[in-house]
């Protein structure tokens, strides 16, 4: 993401921030990375937040970015972004397919610095980004955790039924 930030940094307007929420082994790194680069006026990393005030961050954001994950990931972040009314920028892998399409409800893009760098200077189009968001929140409103419980046994049942069994029962 800082890279993609980088590489558009005068292009966007003045008035965008990206807040980087939350810690993990990369933060210092990341911090630092900022520093050097000189992107200090446009990310703000504000380590980990409480979930009032990641909601005060979500109230004061119009787009939510998922820059890079596992091949397969479970769409939870996402669903939470688009609960809160963002548009989203998220990786084009399986588990993101799962519930989002692209240009419909999310902007799903290959990990490569300036495909993330193109659909966030998409996303300065305000119709644009108010449609994805829109869809988002729809999608977000229909997948409650009755639903994806249920979802998720639906599909160990049928990678269970469709298994190749590797070991034969022995019958006594």
């Amino acid at each position: 993401l800082v890279d993609a930030i980088e590489l558009i940094d005068e292009q966007l307007s003045e008035d965008v921030t990206v807040i980087l929420a939350g810690t993990g082994p990369e933060y210092e790194r990341i911090e630092t990375d900022v520093g050097t680069r000189g992107l200090q006026h446009r990310i703000h990393l504000v380590g980990h937040l409480d979930q009032l005030a990641l909601s005060e961050v979500y109230a004061s954001a119009s787009i939510g970015v998922l820059p890079g994950t596992p091949s397969y990931t479970s769409p939870t972040k996402l669903l939470e972004y688009a609960s809160h009314g963002l548009a989203i920028v998220a990786p084009d892998c399986a588990g993101v397919r799962d519930l989002f399409t692209n240009a419909k409800n999310a902007l799903l893009v290959d990990p490569e610095v300036a495909e993330l760098a193109d659909a966030l200077l998409r996303l300065q189009d305000q119709d644009t980004c108010d449609a994805l968001a829109d869809n988002g929140s729809q999608l977000a409103a229909s997948w409650t955790w009755r639903r994806v419980v249920e979802t998720t046994l639906r599909f160990l049942v049928e990678a269970h039924c469709n298994a190749t069994p590797r070991f034969k029962r022995r019958r006594p």
